[in-house]
């Protein structure tokens, strides 16, 4: 798994580990020899498990690179599994990346991105997050747009890394100050879907997108903002309120909400209370709202009046509802 760590300081933070620990591991380390430690250096940049050719790549000829893994290996450092290595204990990793200079540390990403992207230059699209990762380790002028492509592709997918990605890419804009704000707008879309997929209330987010869409002045970004939510549906737990809320999509601002009471109950750790989307027609807005108790479909006139509901019976269901009513002519299904 790759560790998108906070770059608001600085991108590599080092971690508060006991001296003697890392005095213990260092020791170790020492056992094998510079040439050994040096490689083991670029596997832990790489991360907890990493592949020997593309070790072999960053280190360059002339260097018998699995001897001195198969070396570590019988130490007990790292462990071999089939075609990578992987560290048998965070720490050992952790040592080795801090004994470098924030220099080196920087240059051995940049190291990484030219093999890396050369290895994958054929489909880079499963591998956006990995690059963007050692894009922003090695403080590269183009780490916030691999932010940005990463962060997009997250969202498509509905993984809600685009949030933790798009937050990377806004932190090294601001350390780059190149002032992209086309690159600052498409991190703040995608921020505003990445939470929004993870069933938290997206409006203050969505809100900064479509202002920052408007800052560029592009239809295609403020439609997109738009899309990050417009009307939509929210849930809070604790007070046991489930809403459909409404916004102005020329200002971001709310313009009503209706609330529905539910009780809390059972759904999957992704699901939320109010995953539902509702549809829209030129007269009315539907919204469905499940609970184990009582499945509701209201329709709304565009200015927040309850117009009809329908009672559909109890929806029981270990991973919560999801559904959401589409209209097809005179019926909403």
């Amino acid at each position: 798994p790759l560790e998108l760590s906070s770059a608001a300081s600085d991108v590599y933070k080092r971690q508060m580990l006991p001296e003697a620990l890392r005095e213990v591991v260092g020791r170790r380390l020492s056992r094998l020899g510079d040439d050994v430690v040096g490689t083991l250096r670029i596997g832990a940049a790489i991360g907890p498990r990493f592949d020997v050719e593309v070790v072999e790549q960053v280190v360059g000829p002339g260097a018998d690179v699995l001897d001195h893994l198969e070396r570590a290996e019988a130490a007990r450092i790292v462990s071999d599994v089939g075609d990578h290595f992987e560290f048998r204990h965070g720490v050992i990793r952790q040592v080795l990346l801090d004994e470098l200079s924030t220099v080196r540390r920087r240059r051995l990403h940049r190291d990484l991105v030219a093999v890396l992207e050369q290895r994958w230059a054929s489909d880079l699209e499963p591998h956006l997050a990995e690059l963007a990762y050692h894009h922003v380790q090695a403080r590269s002028s183009d780490a916030a747009s691999w932010c940005a492509r990463a962060a997009a592709a997250a969202a498509v997918a509905l993984d809600s890394r685009a949030t933790e990605l798009s937050d990377q890419g806004l932190e090294m804009l601001e350390f780059d100050q190149s002032g992209d704000v086309g690159l600052r707008a498409d991190l703040l879309i995608t921020r505003a879907l990445g939470v929004r997929l993870t069933g938290i209330d997206a409006i203050d987010d969505a809100k900064r997108a479509y202002e920052a869409a408007v800052e560029v002045g592009d239809q295609k970004r403020i439609a997109e903002a738009l899309l990050s939510v417009t009307v939509g549906a929210t849930a809070d737990d604790e007070a046991g309120q489930r809403y459909l809320i409404c916004l102005d999509k020329a200002t971001g601002n709310e313009l009503w909400r209706a609330g529905e009471a539910f009780s809390k109950h059972k759904t999957h750790k992704n699901n939320s209370f109010a995953s539902s989307t509702p549809a829209v027609d030129d007269d009315r807005v539907y919204q469905l709202w499940h609970s184990p108790e009582q499945t509701s479909l209201i329709a709304y006139t565009h200015a927040g009046d309850e117009v009809w509901r329908y009672e559909l019976g109890p929806y029981k269901h270990g991973q919560g509802g999801a559904t959401s009513p589409i209209v097809s002519g005179d019926l909403v299904v």
